[in-house]
């Protein structure tokens, strides 16, 4: 389904606009609607279907890197050394950081901590390794992906709609529907919310099915093996 194809449905249930003109203030306004329900709907789509994986190149002496400009939430970052892999293990706290791991003394070492610093002028995160890197290395990183960091207009019109599975596109379309009829104060606006909030509650309901595993009761996943603390290297 193309955002064209949203656009069209929205018009013909509010009556408004002309299905074969994408050149008017109606499809702007529709397409800007369709933006506020994508940031909804975004909110309800499980964090595994946001699922991404990139690399970035460590270089010896620089500690603090950028990340993707799509990076919601990172996950879990590993790096190689002679065969052996690595994984950095994140601190949350700031006060951690400086009582535990950092110190402007040390010598540089592959890094086995980082944290998490903001956000560069041009809005990217940012991570900054511990201890300082001694050599070049490639990170692979995990992360969940911000699928509203760029609003759809009218160029994307003919693409497939982006991101979301062709089963969530129907909530999409109705949020849009909704947000489209509330900048004309219409009345019809109350029955789109609540189609709107129908259709997500539905799709809370799918999602709680989990239809191919038994009822169960779980107690985790057990450890395959003790890692060394500093390293992250499995041990056994």
């Amino acid at each position: 389904m193309t955002l064209n194809d949203l656009v069209k449905r929205i018009k013909r249930s509010s009556h408004r606009g002309d299905q074969a003109i994408t050149t008017d203030q109606i499809t702007t306004d529709i397409i800007a609607a369709i933006n506020d329900s994508r940031r909804d709907v975004a909110k309800l789509v499980p964090k595994r279907n946001l699922w991404k994986q990139s690399t970035f190149s460590v270089v010896q002496g620089t500690s603090v890197y950028s990340l993707a400009n799509d990076v919601l939430e990172l996950i879990i970052l590993r790096y190689v050394v002679s065969g052996a892999d690595f994984y950095p293990r994140k601190v949350v706290s700031d006060r951690e950081w400086y009582d535990s791991v950092w110190d402007s003394v040390s010598s540089q070492e592959d890094p086995k901590h980082y944290r998490e610093i903001g956000l560069t002028s041009g809005g990217l995160k940012q991570i900054e390794f511990f201890r300082v890197p001694k050599q070049a290395l490639t990170v692979t990183y995990e992360y969940y992906k911000d699928i509203t960091k760029t609003e759809l207009s009218s160029s994307d019109l003919s693409t497939e709609f982006p991101d979301f599975p062709s089963y969530i596109q129907d909530i999409i379309w109705k949020g849009g529907l909704y947000y489209f009829l509330k900048g004309f104060d219409d009345p019809l606006q109350e029955k789109a919310q609540e189609d709107f909030e129908r259709a997500k509650l539905m799709y809370d309901m799918l999602d709680e099915n989990d239809l191919d595993s038994d009822l169960q009761i779980r107690f985790g996943i057990s450890n395959e093996g003790l890692r060394d603390p500093n390293t992250g290297i499995k041990l056994v």
